[in-house]
Protein backbone atom coordinates (compact mmCIF):
# COMPACT_ATOMS: atom_id res chain seq x y z
CA UNK A 1 0.00 0.00 0.00
CA UNK A 2 3.05 2.63 0.80
CA UNK A 3 4.93 1.68 -1.87
CA UNK A 4 5.50 3.56 -5.02
CA UNK A 5 6.03 1.96 -8.51
CA UNK A 6 9.44 0.19 -8.46
CA UNK A 7 10.33 0.49 -4.96
CA UNK A 8 12.05 -2.17 -3.58
CA UNK A 9 10.71 -3.66 -0.50
CA UNK A 10 11.24 -6.48 2.21
CA UNK A 11 12.51 -6.62 5.27
CA UNK A 12 14.30 -10.11 6.31
CA UNK A 13 17.45 -9.66 4.73
CA UNK A 14 21.33 -10.44 4.96
CA UNK A 15 24.35 -9.12 2.81
CA UNK A 16 27.62 -8.65 2.97
CA UNK A 17 29.35 -5.64 4.91
CA UNK A 18 31.02 -3.30 2.31
CA UNK A 19 31.31 -0.19 4.35
CA UNK A 20 31.47 1.05 7.55
CA UNK A 21 31.42 4.32 9.72
CA UNK A 22 34.19 5.18 11.37
CA UNK A 23 33.16 4.14 14.84
CA UNK A 24 31.54 0.96 13.73
CA UNK A 25 33.10 -1.97 16.22
CA UNK A 26 31.16 -4.83 16.02
CA UNK A 27 31.58 -5.82 12.39
CA UNK A 28 34.45 -5.06 9.34
CA UNK A 29 34.08 -5.15 5.84
CA UNK A 30 33.37 -8.54 4.47
CA UNK A 31 31.58 -9.89 7.34
CA UNK A 32 28.04 -11.34 6.38
CA UNK A 33 25.71 -10.28 8.03
CA UNK A 34 21.50 -10.53 9.24
CA UNK A 35 19.71 -7.18 10.33
CA UNK A 36 17.96 -7.32 13.20
CA UNK A 37 14.60 -5.77 11.74
CA UNK A 38 12.17 -6.32 14.90
CA UNK A 39 13.72 -3.86 16.72
CA UNK A 40 11.38 -0.85 16.22
CA UNK A 41 13.82 1.86 18.03
CA UNK A 42 17.36 0.37 18.41
CA UNK A 43 18.34 2.74 20.52
CA UNK A 44 15.94 3.22 23.34
CA UNK A 45 16.71 1.90 27.16
CA UNK A 46 13.38 -0.54 25.94
CA UNK A 47 15.08 -2.07 23.05
CA UNK A 48 18.34 -2.40 24.33
CA UNK A 49 17.06 -4.38 27.21
CA UNK A 50 14.92 -6.53 25.44
CA UNK A 51 11.80 -4.69 25.66
CA UNK A 52 10.31 -3.27 22.77
CA UNK A 53 7.15 -3.68 23.92
CA UNK A 54 7.66 -1.22 26.25
CA UNK A 55 8.97 1.22 23.92
CA UNK A 56 7.53 4.34 22.87
CA UNK A 57 5.67 5.50 19.81
CA UNK A 58 7.75 2.91 17.45
CA UNK A 59 9.41 3.88 14.62
CA UNK A 60 9.59 1.94 11.32
CA UNK A 61 12.51 -0.01 11.11
CA UNK A 62 12.56 1.16 7.55
CA UNK A 63 13.76 4.63 8.97
CA UNK A 64 17.21 3.18 10.30
CA UNK A 65 17.91 1.13 7.24
CA UNK A 66 18.30 4.06 4.96
CA UNK A 67 14.69 4.86 3.96
CA UNK A 68 12.00 3.09 1.91
CA UNK A 69 13.83 3.24 -1.09
CA UNK A 70 16.55 0.81 0.10
CA UNK A 71 14.91 -2.01 1.85
CA UNK A 72 15.82 -5.78 1.43
CA UNK A 73 15.05 -6.06 -2.44
CA UNK A 74 17.53 -3.47 -3.48
CA UNK A 75 21.43 -3.98 -4.02
CA UNK A 76 22.82 -1.59 -1.03
CA UNK A 77 20.92 -0.75 1.61
CA UNK A 78 22.65 1.18 4.82
CA UNK A 79 21.93 -0.17 8.56
CA UNK A 80 22.77 1.48 12.15
CA UNK A 81 25.83 -1.07 13.19
CA UNK A 82 23.90 -1.98 16.65
CA UNK A 83 21.26 -3.70 13.71
CA UNK A 84 24.21 -6.07 12.57
CA UNK A 85 24.89 -9.51 13.17
CA UNK A 86 27.26 -11.55 12.08
CA UNK A 87 27.16 -15.03 11.36
CA UNK A 88 29.27 -17.72 9.23
CA UNK A 89 27.87 -20.99 8.82
CA UNK A 90 24.40 -20.16 6.96
CA UNK A 91 23.58 -19.43 3.94
CA UNK A 92 22.00 -16.13 2.67
CA UNK A 93 18.56 -17.74 2.33
CA UNK A 94 19.07 -19.21 6.07
CA UNK A 95 19.99 -15.64 7.44
CA UNK A 96 16.94 -14.11 5.88
CA UNK A 97 14.89 -16.59 7.66
CA UNK A 98 16.03 -15.05 11.50
CA UNK A 99 13.49 -12.53 11.28
CA UNK A 100 10.54 -14.81 10.83
CA UNK A 101 11.84 -17.20 13.00
CA UNK A 102 12.20 -13.96 15.91
CA UNK A 103 8.82 -13.52 15.23
CA UNK A 104 7.59 -17.21 16.09
CA UNK A 105 9.73 -17.44 18.77
CA UNK A 106 8.32 -13.80 20.28
CA UNK A 107 4.59 -15.87 20.02
CA UNK A 108 5.91 -18.83 21.40
CA UNK A 109 7.66 -17.02 24.23
CA UNK A 110 4.56 -15.17 24.61
CA UNK A 111 2.21 -17.92 24.54
CA UNK A 112 3.97 -19.91 27.74
CA UNK A 113 4.00 -23.15 25.77
CA UNK A 114 4.90 -25.83 28.16
CA UNK A 115 4.96 -29.93 28.41
CA UNK A 116 1.48 -31.34 28.10
CA UNK A 117 -0.59 -27.93 26.61
CA UNK A 118 -2.53 -28.17 23.97
CA UNK A 119 -1.65 -25.46 20.97
CA UNK A 120 -3.58 -24.06 18.58
CA UNK A 121 -1.54 -22.27 15.63
CA UNK A 122 -3.37 -19.78 13.28
CA UNK A 123 -1.97 -19.11 10.10
CA UNK A 124 0.70 -21.69 8.28
CA UNK A 125 2.57 -19.40 6.68
CA UNK A 126 6.68 -19.81 7.68
CA UNK A 127 6.02 -18.20 11.05
CA UNK A 128 3.11 -20.57 12.03
CA UNK A 129 5.16 -23.32 10.95
CA UNK A 130 7.99 -22.45 13.14
CA UNK A 131 5.60 -21.25 15.58
CA UNK A 132 4.22 -25.20 15.79
CA UNK A 133 7.87 -27.03 15.57
CA UNK A 134 8.26 -24.95 18.89
CA UNK A 135 5.13 -25.89 20.36
CA UNK A 136 6.11 -29.57 19.38
CA UNK A 137 9.80 -29.42 20.45
CA UNK A 138 8.29 -28.12 24.09
CA UNK A 139 6.29 -31.32 24.51
CA UNK A 140 2.84 -29.77 23.68
CA UNK A 141 0.46 -32.52 23.87
CA UNK A 142 -1.94 -31.99 21.38
CA UNK A 143 -1.46 -29.24 18.96
CA UNK A 144 -4.13 -28.06 16.32
CA UNK A 145 -3.01 -26.02 12.88
CA UNK A 146 -5.71 -23.73 11.27
CA UNK A 147 -5.62 -21.77 8.11
CA UNK A 148 -7.59 -21.00 4.75
CA UNK A 149 -8.86 -24.25 2.66
CA UNK A 150 -6.02 -22.95 0.20
CA UNK A 151 -3.30 -23.43 2.56
CA UNK A 152 -2.26 -27.08 0.51
CA UNK A 153 1.12 -27.97 0.87
CA UNK A 154 1.43 -26.09 3.76
CA UNK A 155 -1.48 -28.03 5.96
CA UNK A 156 0.08 -31.04 5.04
CA UNK A 157 3.46 -30.09 6.27
CA UNK A 158 1.59 -28.94 9.31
Amino acid sequence: YAATEWTPFGHEFSGIVEKIGENVQNVSVGDTVVIETSTFRPYSDAARNGRVDLDGPASEIIDYIGGRETMGFAEYTTAPAALCVKFTTMSFQEGALIEPMGVAMDLFKTADIHLGDDVLVFGLGPIGLMALQMAKKAGARKIYAADLSTAGKRAELA
